[in-house]
């Protein structure tokens, strides 16, 4: 969980997930730059 949306925080919590074998479909974001960018880096085939 992140108190503030920071990139770092963000992509982490993603990866984390990915690596307890969740499997993203979707995400809906607010267009946040930290958060797009996250999503980007982390979970490029999304």
């Amino acid at each position: 969980m992140t108190n503030r949306e920071h990139f770092e925080e963000i992509a982490e919590g993603f990866l984390n997930l990915l690596n307890m074998g969740i499997k993203i479909k979707r995400i809906i974001s607010d267009g946040d730059k930290a958060s797009v960018k996250a999503i980007k880096i982390s979970s490029p085939s999304l």
